[in-house]
C-alpha cells in the first residue's frame, strides 16, 4: 500500500512539472505570431477593416447553404455567442419558420421571424417582425439593402420560401445565405 501510494505522488509530482514547465514556456512566446502564421495559443486575429464600395459596383460574390436542424431561440443565441457571428440564420422549432438573430446596436440580442411565424412568449431576447410583410426575390432585396445600408436584411425568398440572409461583407460587395 505504501508503494502504491509513493508511486501515486511521484507521477502527481511529474505531471505538476510538465504543467509548470509548460506555463513557463507560454509566457516566453510572443503574444502574436510573425506575419503570416497562425498559432493556437495566440488571440484571433483582427477583424479587417471594411472597404465602403459605391452601390453600383456590389454584388453577391458569396453564397452559403447550410441544412440545419430546428431549434429553440435560447440555443439559436448560444450557437451565435460561440461562433462569435453578428447573425445567425436558423429554423424556429416553436414557429416552424426560418429566423435569424442577431446582436442589436444597444447590445441586447433581437430575433426577427417573418410575419407567417407565431410571436415569442416575450421573455428572452426581442421578437421582432420582417419589414416586409410578403416573399421578395433576390433582386428586390438587393435593392433594399443598397438603399438601407444595412449590416444584413432578412427576408423570405419568393423562389424558395425560406429566410435568408443578405449581408455586407468586409470588401463591400454581399454575400447570401440561405438553407439547404
Amino acid at each position: 500500500m505504501e508503494a502504491a501510494v509513493d508511486d501515486l505522488a511521484e507521477r502527481l509530482q511529474r505531471q505538476l512539472r510538465r504543467y509548470v514547465e509548460r506555463l513557463v514556456t507560454f509566457e516566453h512566446q510572443p503574444a502574436t505570431p510573425p506575419t503570416g502564421e497562425w498559432s493556437h495559443h495566440a488571440w484571433s486575429p483582427p477583424r479587417p477593416t471594411v472597404f465602403v464600395r459605391p452601390v453600383e459596383e456590389r454584388q453577391i460574390i458569396r453564397r452559403k447553404s447550410f441544412a440545419f436542424d430546428p431549434m429553440s431561440v435560447e440555443q439559436a443565441v448560444d450557437a451565435l455567442r460561440d461562433l462569435d457571428h453578428d447573425f445567425f440564420l436558423f429554423h424556429d422549432a416553436a414557429a416552424d419558420a426560418d429566423a435569424v438573430v442577431y446582436w442589436r446596436d444597444d447590445g441586447r440580442v433581437g430575433v426577427i421571424e417573418p410575419p407567417s411565424a407565431k410571436r415569442g412568449d416575450g421573455s428572452g431576447p426581442i421578437h421582432e417582425q420582417s419589414r416586409f410583410s410578403a416573399p421578395l426575390d433576390l433582386g428586390t432585396a438587393i435593392a433594399e439593402m443598397d438603399a438601407l445600408g444595412r449590416r444584413f436584411l432578412f427576408f423570405e425568398n419568393a423562389a424558395t420560401g425560406r429566410g435568408n440572409v443578405i449581408y455586407r461583407r468586409y470588401d463591400g460587395h454581399y454575400g447570401l445565405i440561405e438553407p439547404a
